[in-house]
């Protein structure tokens, strides 16, 4: 079992200001990184879209129906550099993974 770090940041760039500020910090146990991201999702669903939220945000009107399952969710993580990763979730909010080693 893996230990991730998450970092849950709101961010905002308007009228030519960018400011940043930590919603939430969670520690999440899981067996991989897809793992973590669903857990997320439902431990923290405040901060991150459904999935019809997700998949109008995400795909043009071409995809308006697309199912978010594993595939769909993995597009969705970046990795930085090993143990680093990014997942976009939602609008306006980074989710920075952390894995703690």
């Amino acid at each position: 079992m893996k230990k991730f770090n998450v970092k849950v940041t709101e961010f905002s760039n308007r009228f030519d200001s960018y400011t940043e500020t930590i919603l939430d910090q969670l520690v999440i146990e899981a067996e991989d990184i897809l793992s973590a991201v669903k857990q997320l999702r439902f431990i923290g669903s405040d901060y991150c879209y459904n999935d019809q939220s997700l998949v109008e945000w995400i795909n043009s009107e071409d995809g308006w129906d697309a199912v978010v399952d594993d595939e769909f969710l993995m597009d969705m993580v970046h990795e930085e550099r090993y143990g680093l990763y990014y997942v976009q979730l939602a609008e306006e909010i980074e989710f920075e993974f952390s894995e703690i080693f």
